[in-house]
């Protein structure tokens, strides 16, 4: 290879790492960045919508909650690793499969027992159970359909990605060949 002085020099310019290294720096800090501003900022925007949804009157709004009665018939074997699931018939005969929020490994209620389903933008939000002889549920479960579940995946991937570009950026800083790597010269002026 000739450099600009024309002569011949070994292997590609010192640079080329630097430069490749920048763009695996940039390309994980936007799109950590893009997770954080888009879907992450919209789920807990939902969150704060759900927790502001008050009781639904006679006739049904859409950010209303509504409760219905169900009645576990089964809690399947073959659930995920990741979240249990339990199947319910609800007052109009009507067999369901409710997926539990990720983390919820056994389900914490068993077959035959009453519980009540929390819907809200149609669909079912939390699974409330317990409590039967005082008419009020003794405790719930968050569904996997929860606002205040939505925002684990993208914040996740974005608490991944962000570091990582950092990293790559920091060591592309550093690297020999670097305008920025130390020792190099710096122009004057």
């Amino acid at each position: 290879m000739i450099d600009n002085n024309a002569v011949e020099t070994d292997g590609p310019p010192k640079w080329v790492p630097y430069v490749g290294l920048t763009g695996l720096g940039i390309v994980p800090l936007l799109v950590g960045a893009g997770l954080l501003l888009g879907p992450v900022a919209n789920a807990t925007a939902g969150a704060r919508a759900y927790d502001a949804a008050t009781p639904c009157a006679q006739e049904r709004a859409r950010d209303c909650l509504s409760e219905a009665s169900a009645t576990v018939v089964r809690i399947p074997e073959e659930g995920s690793v990741r979240h249990a699931d339990i199947e319910v018939k609800t007052a109009d005969g009507a067999v369901r499969r409710i997926h539990l929020a990720d983390g919820v490994y056994t389900a914490p209620v068993r077959a035959g027992a009453p519980v009540r389903l929390v819907s809200w933008r149609g669909g079912v939000r939390d699974v409330a159970y317990g409590g039967a002889d005082t008419g009020r549920a003794a405790n719930s479960v968050m569904t996997g359909a929860n606002p205040h579940v939505a925002h684990q995946k993208p914040l996740g991937a974005a608490l991944f990605l962000i570091p990582f570009g950092a990293g790559a950026l920091s060591l592309a800083a550093c690297w020999p060949g670097s305008p920025r790597a130390p020792g190099a010269p710096r122009p004057h002026g």
